[in-house]
């Protein structure tokens, strides 16, 4: 997919695989004060069977976006989403979660959840994402490492709140 100036990528060799760590690492970890390394230490086995998108620049081929995703149970999960700060008000965030959700839909799921941080629940409303509940910095520090307030969020093809079901103990939205 190329759009605006970049093109959404799967990392395919290992010297793609490192870039794509690499920048992860930068954008979705390092911000919280999470070592190097952090950004691999989701389980092994959903690392291998998820989906993994960068966006990049077509002169330098650089990765200015990284998202993740993986199916569980059914449901599509969105794991991951960092994009350098120059980027976060292009088209570069809303490329990645619609080839995302693309690949999920590919997949067979009929919705995506993502536990989004308070900065982002603006942006996933956007999409069509509806905030569910409110995760508290431990329940999230369980799930990602990571010590944020996050809100739960989710999308339908069909928004029929009566089939949603939170297997974590949550605080309504």
């Amino acid at each position: 997919m190329k759009s605006n100036g970049f093109s959404i990528q799967h990392p395919k060799t290992p010297e793609q695989f490192n870039a794509y760590y690499s920048a992860r690492h930068k954008l979705t970890r390092k911000p919280y004060g999470l070592p190097k390394g952090s950004e691999m230490a989701f389980p092994f086995i959903k690392e291998l069977s998820g989906i993994h998108l960068c966006a990049c620049l077509p002169e330098s081929n650089r990765i200015v976006g990284v998202a993740m995703g993986y199916v569980e149970k059914g449901r599509g999960n969105i794991y991951a989403l960092g994009v350098e700060e120059l980027y976060k008000r292009s088209t570069v965030p809303k490329a990645l979660i619609c080839k995302l959700e693309e690949k999920l839909k590919n997949a067979g799921v009929k919705y995506a959840c993502v536990d989004a941080t308070k900065d982002a629940v603006e942006f996933y409303q956007t999409l069509n994402y509806i905030p569910l509940c409110i995760l508290d910095k431990g329940e999230v520090a369980k799930m990602t490492g990571v010590k944020v307030d996050c809100i739960r969020m989710e999308k339908h093809s069909h928004v029929l709140l009566s089939l949603i079901h939170i297997s974590e103990p949550t605080r309504p939205y």
